[in-house]
């Protein structure tokens, strides 16, 4: 049974490490337009891009896809919460937050997600993560480790590698995000706890606040966010 929800891609211009990263050329099209046409395989009903771009928003509509203008935001969270009050949506809608440098996301996974959450009704959110590559990878601070217990709760996210006990496991997080539209909303309301400001990592205020996250260990095909040019030259060589 298929679970009713949407997908939102938050994809702003100005990214820092690579700029203009969304409308970059991968095999003859924008990055943003791979990342929209793998989420419409999915089961979802709506697939909407949330940006704050004149030229996004020209791009994105000029390959078929629908936008939804938002103001500047500090992260994706929160442009999809704008997303989710715009378009007035009830509070049980389930949305999956898909970031829009994601572009060999497998259509599976959000519905996979989405069906996580009706199956483990404990947790506010799931989200993805994944075996590492390789050790060196595990080291650096911009690949995020989730902790997580036997069960597949997540413990911790961190920059840092930690120590793993005997009944946990630690793999990669992908920052794909599934939730209802009542405990997004309730997110956004949440004051930011110590470990979030410490490591920048926003996922980690649900934990702070005492809500669980659920996550969904991805053993297919790997997926690169692209955040640096290595990452870019990596997916256009997979990509052709």
């Amino acid at each position: 049974m298929t679970h009713p929800y949407s997908i939102i891609i938050p994809a702003r211009l100005d990214s820092t490490r690579l700029p203009r990263k969304v409308l970059l050329d991968i095999a003859g099209k924008p990055m943003l337009q791979h990342v929209v046409e793998r989420a419409q395989q999915s089961h979802a009903e709506r697939v909407i891009v949330a940006t704050d771009s004149n030229e996004v928003r020209d791009v994105a509509e000029g390959f078929g896809a629908t936008v939804c203008m938002t103001s500047d935001h500090p992260n994706g969270t929160s442009r999809v919460g704008d997303v989710v009050s715009q378009l007035s949506l009830a509070d049980e809608t389930v949305v999956v937050t898909v970031q829009g440098d994601e572009p060999l996301l497998d259509p599976m996974i959000p519905d996979q997600l989405v069906a996580l959450l009706h199956r483990h009704t404990h947790a506010a959110v799931t989200s993805l993560c994944m075996p590492f590559s390789n050790a060196e990878d595990m080291q650096l601070p911009e690949n995020v480790k989730v902790l997580m217990d036997i069960d597949g709760s997540a413990i911790n996210f961190t920059r840092a590698v930690p120590v793993v006990g005997a009944t946990q496991t630690l793999l990669q997080h992908i920052g794909l995000y599934c939730q209802t539209v009542g405990f997004l909303k309730k997110y956004l309301t949440m004051s930011h706890g110590e470990a979030e400001q410490r490591e920048n990592l926003e996922q980690l205020r649900v934990l702070e606040h005492g809500y669980a996250i659920h996550m969904l260990p991805w053993h297919g095909a790997p997926l690169i966010g692209v955040n640096t040019q290595a990452d870019l030259d990596a997916v256009r060589e997979m990509m052709g």
